[in-house]
């Protein structure tokens, strides 16, 4: 079984270059995917779950993208996850880099 493994993070569909809101929605994305749970005190929840790695890929992608959503709509509810792609690096097969598609939650 291969392991899942994450090189990089691609976050798009919010304008962080003109919109100061999206910009620190971005930043804050990008602060739980840099995080395991459990790390950072005073916020135990805050960051990502690492168990995944250890699942078969298909398995793990799933287990990421659900750990994903809920984050991202406990800790950041005015940004809602419209897509997550997987591009597998044809360099190295078992390397990923995320696509993640980002949209403001309105309600």
């Amino acid at each position: 079984i291969m392991a899942v493994i994450v090189d990089d993070f691609v976050l798009t569909g919010l304008n962080a270059t003109d919109n100061e809101e999206d910009a620190l929605a971005i930043r804050r994305v990008r602060s739980l995917l840099s995080r395991t749970i459990r790390t950072l005190p005073g916020s135990r929840g805050l960051g990502m779950d690492d168990q995944y790695l250890d699942y078969p890929p298909q398995t793990a992608k799933n287990m990421f993208a659900i750990d994903l959503y809920e984050k991202v709509n406990k800790f950041i509810p005015d940004v809602d996850i419209e897509d997550i792609e997987w591009v597998e690096l044809e360099e190295m097969p078992g390397r990923y880099k995320i696509h993640i598609k980002l949209e403001r939650n309105e309600d």
